[in-house]
């Protein structure tokens, strides 16, 4: 990602499996990302952890493991359990270096979607790049026209004047296929006004203030559900532009 080059700060809404490559590559470069997945395999074998004793069982060593040292060694919890241990190094709570790969990683489970108009416009910028991959349909699904447009007024007012946002909807035709997993969503469903090829025209408007768009690219995929244009959707540097 050419973008990622002299980034300071990026915010990923969907786990992208090359940030934690750039991550390695560009030490300058702070990923926070959400929805992860496990990192274990783009690491060296140089930063894989030595398994640590149970509590109170003596190790090789001669030591016996601690609940601190296990618990810390085990994040996040699900993820070490359903794929294996994380093969990398608890990142040091004190004086470890963030521009340093994979310190320079950071995953955070949460909710992108505030819950008021207000917290949207409290929001201050403070990335240079937004990531929100295969994740429109289901923010629309879930919370309606209003959570989404919600989310990409936050998502500008997040960024920082001439940053990107890097965005590939899903097509309202992949949406009918969900519609039913829960009451919510069906409902969402018949009362979506915004559809996705809208978005440039919303996020460009003067409700949201992108200044312009461009479509990257249309990936090659095995899957044909995956083969979504990209767009990256620019912030000017100053309001005058």
């Amino acid at each position: 990602l050419k973008i990622c080059r002299g980034v300071h700060l990026l915010l990923g809404c969907c786990y992208v499996p090359i940030l934690a490559e750039q991550g390695r590559l560009y030490n300058g470069i702070r990923n926070w990302l959400y929805n992860p997945e496990n990192i274990r395999h783009y690491l060296s074998e140089e930063l894989r952890l030595t398994p640590q004793p149970p509590e109170g069982v003596q190790g090789p060593e001669g030591g016996k493991g601690t609940a601190t040292t296990r618990k810390k060694s085990c994040f996040p919890a699900s993820l070490t359990a359903s794929r294996g241990p994380i093969a990398a190094p608890q990142v040091p709570l004190d004086g470890a270096d963030a521009s340093i790969f994979p310190n320079n990683v950071v995953f955070i489970t949460g909710n992108y979607v505030l819950d008021r108009d207000e917290l949207v416009e409290a929001q201050a910028p403070e990335y240079d790049v937004v990531l929100c991959l295969s994740l429109t349909k289901w923010v629309h699904l879930n919370w309606g026209d209003e959570g989404l447009k919600r989310m990409f007024r936050r998502i500008y007012r997040h960024l920082r004047p001439g940053g990107i946002l890097v965005l590939e909807p899903q097509p309202w035709s992949s949406y009918g296929k969900r519609k039913t997993l829960t009451e919510t969503i069906y409902k969402n469903y018949y009362r979506i006004q915004l559809k996705p090829e809208q978005f440039s025209s919303y996020l460009t408007s003067p409700e949201v203030g992108f200044s312009s768009y461009e479509l990257v690219a249309t990936p090659h995929n095995s899957s044909k559900g995956f083969q979504r244009p990209v767009y990256l959707f620019h912030k000017a540097n100053s309001p005058s532009q």
